[in-house]
């Protein structure tokens, strides 16, 4: 799993610095082309306008 990729104290993206608080499960569509955030950051007020979300899941590759 990656990290969320949104701070939700300075709420602003996350930098690379700032320390992790979950795994990204959620994308969420339309924020710059796709931000990958945890479930508590996708309930957030900021996120609230952007419906179109999907799940992350494990990449299958060529060897299934």
């Amino acid at each position: 799993m990656s990290p969320c990729e949104w701070n939700p104290t300075t709420n602003r993206p996350a930098w690379s610095n700032d320390p992790p608080h979950g795994d990204a499960v959620v994308n969420i569509h339309g924020y710059e082309g796709g931000i990958h955030v945890c479930t508590s950051c996708a309930t957030l007020p900021v996120f609230k306008r952007y419906r179109k979300r999907s799940p992350l899941g494990r990449e299958v590759g060529a060897d299934g």
